[in-house]
């Protein structure tokens, strides 16, 4: 389907400083009329999409109809359907996206860490258990995404060799979008609980892992300091 937003629009400058993410968050829905909820569930929602927009979403595309949609529908379109290279559709080239090891910025970065996530659990599903939502679509929808995370390790990951094993745990990712990307993004994986499920020990694991980080740490490839995020990027 042809999307309706595009790059050169105009982006509110308030969505460009941090003081608008805290600002958006306090913009709160007034009922639970899209709720994950009230559409059956993440299942039922991906087999029965609604085909009329019920929410304004400025610069997204035309399919989706409210911001519940548009999370499970893209984490649906890539993860399972592993069309990686949507991701440079949802995400602006120079998001933010905070993890277990710190600032991964820009979209490339985004896409090389699905295709090795996808690459060691090529069964993974995602089951989205619940979905809150704030903000609008001038200054940026605030979503806060609670998954189940379930596949078998069939492939090499930044853990090791394969093991064969299956896993399940929860993920929590808290994202920033406006016009049908997704600029910042704070994501937290029971990664303790992964590394368990593998088999491995967890503190030798802690140990390697540390031990591979770059001295200086995860720092914006920019150098700049802080969280900013400006049209010109």
């Amino acid at each position: 389907m042809a999307s309706s937003h595009s790059s050169d629009k105009p982006i509110s400058s308030q969505a460009a400083e941090p003081i608008a993410i805290a600002h958006g968050a306090g913009i709160m829905p007034g009922d639970y009329a899209i709720s994950l909820a009230g559409k059956g569930g993440s299942d039922s929602l991906l087999r029965n999409p609604g085909r009329e927009r019920v929410q304004s979403m400025r610069g997204f595309e035309d399919q989706y109809v409210d911001i519940i949609d548009y999370i499970v529908r893209i984490t649906h379109r890539i993860w399972e359907e592993k069309d990686i290279g949507y991701i440079y559709d949802t995400y602006r080239h120079n998001s933010h996206v905070y993890d277990d090891y710190g600032l991964q910025y820009g979209s490339n970065k985004i896409v090389a860490d699905t295709a090795h996530t996808i690459n060691a659990f090529p069964d993974i599903r995602l089951f989205a258990d619940e979905i809150i939502w704030a903000g609008n679509d001038e200054i940026g929808f605030h979503t806060s995404h609670r998954t189940v995370i379930m596949g078998h390790n069939t492939g090499y990951s930044r853990y090791g060799q394969p093991t064969g094993r299956k896993v399940e745990l929860w993920c929590i990712a808290n994202c920033v979008s406006l016009q049908n990307e997704i600029f910042a993004e704070w994501v937290i994986y029971d990664t303790a609980s992964l590394i368990h499920q593998l088999g491995f020990d967890l503190r030798e694991m802690a140990r390697k892992l540390g031990n591979e980080l770059p001295a200086s740490g995860a720092e914006d490839p920019r150098g700049q300091a802080g969280l900013h995020f400006s049209v010109a990027d």
